[in-house]
């Protein structure tokens, strides 16, 4: 699925929208989610879903009550060995039937034959239970059959009990098969839910990598520091290694930090299908327009053909530092914005109260289909 990368007015400030999902979605749900792409919305409407519960909750008796038949009158089962195994199997369902009304138990139903005539209830292992049974029973007769302590009586009951484990397990298994029936519904709608929900979490993954990512410089003086700790420290070294160093680049939050800091995006788009524009034009029409004196640029938009390289902006930046460029490609054409402080060679001439720029109804026209000043 398209990872999306929009953004959207929240506090006075541009947010990524699948930020908002996660952080904030009632503010989502109450103000933009009938404006969400559809990618958009199934990422919410996967994280905010409540997840499925049940009613049904095993009952434990069912499996004691199995068990107490072969346990009365066996003194084998007064060994606290066994004792333990029995208790840590009532926990065991006690916990699974907590774990049927919360998220965090981390059960992916699909492994346990939902597709079967008879699916066995998850976690709660009867097989297994048998086997460390017959295990510690086969233990106790050696014990007590030639051990330091020897003593018929609980040999016998040993011997007992293990001949009727192929018994005890049948009838169990057929209490798991009863539940897993009850349950089927319900672990299949959870599988749904589950599954839905980690895809949601790896787009989300996703996001953070292409857009959050946080980058460590390789080389320089500052070869180990993070990038985003020179943006803070040393933006001209940032501007530099982005002239200078080939495969230098910003990303995710690096570069959304440097647009805040430095008024314009550096990045190349399309690179590999853009010719090099060189913009000393630009610079020649911003020289003729401001004179000796300072003005204000509300907007501008600039049909540029291909999209600059980083250098070509950096040296308008340079001659003109209070600008800010965006960059729009509407089919084949590329457009430039430009708005911010022209400030002249000398600022004392600046007008009080200087006017906007003139433009014509033509520009305004085509400026409002083909391209927006961010």
């Amino acid at each position: 699925m398209e990872i999306s990368g929009r953004k959207v007015d929240y506090q006075g400030k541009q947010t990524f929208v699948l930020d908002l999902i996660r952080k904030c979605p009632q503010w989502v749900y109450d103000n933009i989610y009938d404006t969400l792409e559809p990618s958009e919305k199934e990422i919410f409407d996967a994280i905010t879903q409540k997840y499925p519960s049940t009613d049904i909750r095993i009952v434990e008796e069912d499996f004691m009550n199995t068990l107490l038949p072969y346990m009365m009158n066996e003194p084998i089962f007064q060994e606290p060995l066994l004792a333990k195994l029995v208790d840590e199997l009532m926990s065991r369902i006690e916990k699974y039937n907590k774990s049927l009304g919360c998220w965090g138990s981390g059960y992916p139903y699909e492994n346990y034959g939902l597709d079967s005539a008879a699916p066995i209830v998850p976690n709660i292992n009867i097989h297994s239970f048998c086997f460390t049974l017959k295990n510690k029973l086969q233990y106790l007769k050696q014990k007590y059959k030639k051990g330091k302590q020897p003593s018929t009586d609980m040999c016998q009951s040993a011997e007992k009990v293990l001949e009727n484990i192929p018994a005890i397990e049948e009838q169990m298994k057929e209490h798991a098969v009863k539940y897993g029936e009850l349950l089927k519904g319900f672990f299949e709608d959870f599988n749904k839910w589950y599954k839905k929900r980690e895809e949601a979490e790896w787009d989300l993954r996703r996001f953070d990598h292409r857009y959050h990512q946080r980058g460590t410089m390789t080389f320089g003086k500052y070869s180990g520091r993070a990038i985003s700790y020179v943006i803070k420290r040393d933006l001209g070294y940032i501007e530099w290694a982005l002239r200078n160093k080939r495969d230098f680049t910003l990303e995710g939050d690096d570069l959304e930090e440097f647009i805040e800091k430095a008024g314009y995006n550096p990045v190349v788009l399309n690179k590999e299908s853009c010719s090099i524009v060189q913009l000393t034009e630009l610079i020649e029409i911003m020289d003729y327009l401001v004179g000796t004196n300072s003005y204000c640029l509300h907007s501008i938009i600039l049909e540029v053909g291909k999209l600059p390289e980083t250098k070509d902006i950096m040296e308008v930046n340079t001659k003109y530092p209070g600008l800010a460029f965006s960059f729009e490609k509407k089919g084949e054409k590329m457009f430039m914005g430009v708005k911010g402080n022209l400030d002249g060679i000398t600022a004392d001439k600046a007008d009080d109260d200087p006017a906007p720029i003139e433009k014509s109804p033509t520009d305004d026209e085509n400026q409002s289909e083909s391209y927006t000043v961010l």
